[in-house]
Order: structure tokens, then C-alpha cells, then sequence
């Protein structure tokens, strides 16, 4: 996993409920997989997962008040969504959090989505988050994530879930870098947008079992014979 953190002035680091059926037919085969590390084992750390449906909350920090950093551990192995990896203690986001309910807590798997009210990529985010380090009030707009689960019938073999996967080093999830048809596409013109299985999304349990990226493909790779239920964690396109 690449990190960034926004730590201290020393290091100058800020760091549905619905489950519905397939049809069987499936589009050709692309495996676009890349293997995982067989130790990451770090998806195990990062319950519990929120079910809402992905509301956006403002947190504004006083940069200008103490000697604090962010305090905030950013994931930067995907370049269209950037997570939050962690909140490291006594940073203005730490402090943030403790003065505010849950509901407006900045904690792990949230997306950032903007700074200063500007949207952008990963790296955009990631240059203003530099433009910070000076003492000044700073604006941060975050996502929770909610979890989505599909439900996929027995493929005969041949017949492909149709995502491509990806995630490099200790990356904390097990990354969907494209959809390219099969049985996803076709589970995606059953549902509203929200519901979508789309790119960054990220896979974190199959058939209700928690485990490293490296697992989950396995599990993946072996659902020919059988029906699966694919868990997702999401956030806005």
C-alpha cells in the first residue's frame, strides 16, 4: 500500500438490503487478477463496517492551533478514490473526532473527498492536502462507506464473475479496478446506481467470510460449482 500521512511539523507528513438473482448467461472470459501477498491478512482489521448509505460530512480544522499535524494515514494504492488507512492520536483530526458524534467521525475506509471544497483524483487531493502544512483553517470532506452484497448462481466452467481485481503491498482491500461484463455487468442492469458494482469498489467477504485479498481470490476462482455471495464496500462514483 502506498501511504500518506499527515502527522507532525517534524516530519511534514499528513499522511441495501437487496439480493437479486442472475440469469446463467456470461459473457467471454478476461482475467485481468493480480496475486496478493499470501500474509496481508489486514481486511480482518477493519470492522465495524457501516450500512448507510454513504452520507458526506464537512470537518473543518484550525491548523493554526498548536503544533499538531493532521493526524491523518491516507491509502493511496488507488488513484480514484483515496481511504483513510487511520487516524493517528493527537492530530486536529483526532481531536476533531473526540468533540463530535459518531456519525461525524473520521475513521477507517472513509473516502476523502474533497479539500477546501475541491474534488479531485488521489493525487489532486493529495497536493492540496500539502498546500495545508501552513496555519490555516482547513475544510475536509469525507464519505462513509456502506456495504453491498450480490448474490451470484452456479457457473458452469468457462463462465466468469467478469471484474478485474488488483492491490499491491499490504493494500488494505482487495481493489475492483474494472468491470468488464459477465456476470457483474449483468447483476448491474438489475439495480438502481447506487447498487452498482463499480470501479474502486472493494471486495471484503465472500460468502460471508472475512480474509486476506489473496484468500478471497482463491474463494473467487473456486465459486464455479456453486453459488456465492460477494460482499462489497463502496462509496459514490
Amino acid at each position: 500500500m502506498w501511504g500518506y500521512c499527515c502527522a507532525d511539523d517534524k516530519h511534514h507528513c499528513c499522511a441495501d438490503d437487496k439480493h437479486p438473482r442472475l440469469d446463467r448467461k456470461l459473457l467471454e472470459d478476461s482475467e485481468l487478477v493480480e496475486q496478493f501477498p499470501s500474509n496481508d491478512r489486514s481486511l480482518l482489521k477493519l470492522r465495524p463496517w457501516r450500512t448507510e448509505s454513504s452520507p458526506t460530512f464537512d470537518v473543518t480544522l484550525d491548523c493554526s492551533k498548536g503544533k499538531h499535524g493532521l493526524g491523518l494515514q491516507l491509502d493511496l494504492s488507488d488513484s480514484n478514490v483515496c481511504v483513510v488507512v487511520s487516524v493517528l492520536p493527537e492530530g486536529h483530526v483526532d481531536i476533531w473526532n473526540r468533540g463530535h458524534p459518531t456519525n461525524c467521525r473520521v475513521k477507517a475506509m472513509d473516502r476523502l473527498v474533497a479539500v477546501n471544497g475541491q474534488t479531485g483524483n488521489t493525487h489532486m487531493l493529495i497536493q492540496r492536502l500539502k498546500g495545508t502544512l501552513k496555519p490555516i483553517l482547513v475544510e475536509l470532506t469525507f464519505e462513509h462507506p456502506r456495504l453491498i452484497q450480490i448474490e451470484i448462481p452456479c457457473r458452469s466452467p468457462g463462465q466468469i464473475l467478469g471484474l478485474a481485481l488488483k492491490g499491491k503491498g499490504d493494500s488494505q482491500s482487495l481493489i475492483i479496478s474494472n468491470v468488464l461484463g459477465g456476470v457483474v455487468h449483468q447483476y448491474n442492469e438489475t439495480v438502481d446506481p447506487e447498487s452498482r458494482v463499480k470501479r474502486s469498489d472493494r471486495v471484503v467477504a465472500v460468502n460471508g467470510q472475512e480474509a486476506s485479498p489473496s484468500e478471497l481470490i482463491k474463494l473467487l476462482r473456486g465459486s464455479e460449482e456453486k453459488d456465492i455471495a460477494v460482499t462489497l464496500m463502496t462509496w459514490r462514483g
